[in-house]
């Protein structure tokens, strides 16, 4: 499947695939991993070669095997240590037992290689009038090996539902708590990084309403384009990165959502929303003119690219481009 989702659930609005598990309310963490099908667990099995005519063991490596179906999702280094998907869910559950956060949506990529847990954080980042960005967290793990447990802010402006992703800090990770015996030092831990979390967020609202009050010369946006979306110095020709290009001033130019909003009408923020927008909702489409626009490798579903890949990188390249703007 080119979304690359096995299973998930969701609260609120459906997701643009139409997939998953609806929930009318945010679950527990027992029906968070029913609902989003993480209910299941892998353990790391021998690895066995067979060369000419016998069976040899690859002592240095060890496969990771679902134990819902024996499915092979990976093979690892023989040292490599699993984190279970209810690992996962632990991690958020003193959070979420704060009452500061709730679970919105989880699920799995690649048949099983890639867990995530998204948790959306009470209160809104105000841009301007009814231009508002929603704050999330987001854990992601891989059972393939192919990447470290990772937690990161991902704020989400909820007039397109752009995944603003950025690096706050130059730090990617949002925050880790210990595991410990006692629930209240959890909580106190929780808070603690909740604390943390919504300092982080208040700092990414000043920098979105810095890009709000900064006007883009016309001479500006093209060469905050190229930053973003550089030629490809092996390819023969330009011609699809201008594509690209030329779709991004449509969507800033009123063609986006949101784009006639006071905070993104000739602005630095509104330019950004236009490239998280492109990336989000229309990158590895077809334009209107049925030619094919940098499609996303059919390694990185849209989901990951738009969270973790390549996606990201782009608007994390973006976000840093048009502070530069702002300076």
């Amino acid at each position: 499947m080119a979304h690359e989702i096995e299973s998930l659930f969701f609260v609120g609005p459906t997701p643009w695939h139409g997939l998953g598990i609806e929930l009318k309310a945010p679950p527990t963490a027992e029906e968070a991993i029913i609902a989003s099908g993480l209910d299941w667990a892998v353990a790391t099995k021998p690895v066995f070669a067979q060369f000419d005519g016998k069976v040899i063991e690859a002592p240095e490596h060890r496969a990771v095997v679902r134990d819902r179906d024996d499915r092979v999702l990976g093979i690892v280094g023989r040292k490599y240590t699993p984190l279970q998907n209810r690992q996962a869910f632990d991690w958020f559950d003193p959070v979420i037992q704060t009452g500061q956060a709730s679970y919105h949506t989880a699920g799995s990529l690649r048949d099983g290689q890639i867990v995530w847990v998204l948790a959306q954080v009470d209160g809104v980042i105000e841009v301007g009038g009814e231009d508002v960005v929603e704050k999330y967290l987001l854990l992601t793990n891989s059972h393939d090996g192919s990447r470290n447990v990772q937690a990161l802010y991902t704020p989400i402006r909820v007039v397109c539902a752009n995944t603003l992703r950025v690096a706050i800090d130059g730090c990617q990770t949002a925050f880790r708590f210990r595991h410990t015996t006692s629930i209240a030092e959890r909580l106190v831990e929780a808070q603690k990084a909740l604390g943390i979390v919504n300092d982080q967020f208040g700092k990414l609202g000043e920098s979105y309403r810095q890009l709000a009050r900064t006007q883009v010369a016309r001479e500006k946006i093209a060469e905050y384009l190229l930053k973003v979306f550089p030629p490809n110095p092996q390819a023969k020709s330009d011609a699809q990165k201008q594509v690209v290009r030329a779709r991004v001033i449509d969507l800033f130019g009123g063609a986006g959502r949101g784009a006639d909003l006071a905070t993104a009408r000739g602005t630095a923020w509104g330019l950004y929303n236009a490239v998280t927008e492109y990336v989000d909702h229309e990158r590895g489409l077809k334009d209107q003119a049925g030619a094919k626009v940098i499609p996303i490798g059919r390694a990185a579903g849209r989901l990951e690219s738009v969270w973790l890949g390549d996606g990201a990188k782009v608007k994390e390249r973006a976000f840093i481009e048009a502070v530069r703007l702002a300076a």
